[in-house]
């Protein structure tokens, strides 16, 4: 069992050495699943993180605001988001927390377009919110 408070301690602190660039595009998505799986009381099986199940269960909490983070350090370090990303990229925007100009793209699967057209509708949003 791991504290979630402690997972999130050693991304900032590889964050902060500057060794982001040592995770694989897979293990960005995992921890950025793992936390999104946390935040919600039921999240799609589909996007469900099955680490969630080796954490310590504490008070519920989201993580919105760590995991925009995260997706702009993954789209940062390695160009590419894949669905999972970006299903709790939307979460996390829609909790109603801004983006701060991310500008998402994809490169895999053929649906460049579609997941564009949805990123920069988000982004948009987030710099003239309703």
């Amino acid at each position: 069992m791991y504290s979630i408070r402690a997972l999130r301690k050693l991304y900032l602190r590889a964050y902060a050495r500057g060794m982001l660039g040592d995770l694989s595009g897979s293990q960005f998505s995992a921890i950025i699943a793992l936390f999104g799986t946390l935040s919600v009381p039921d999240p799609p099986n589909e996007f469900k993180s099955p680490l969630a199940q080796h954490t310590e269960k504490g008070e519920p909490r989201t993580w919105w605001g760590f995991i925009l983070q995260m997706v702009q350090d993954k789209k940062r370090v390695t160009g590419i988001l894949k669905g999972c990303d970006l299903y709790w990229l939307m979460r996390a925007r829609a909790s109603g927390t801004f983006l701060n100009g991310l500008d998402v793209y994809v490169g895999d699967g053929g649906e460049f377009f579609y997941y564009h057209a949805i990123a920069r509708l988000l982004n948009m949003e987030s710099q003239n919110p309703v």
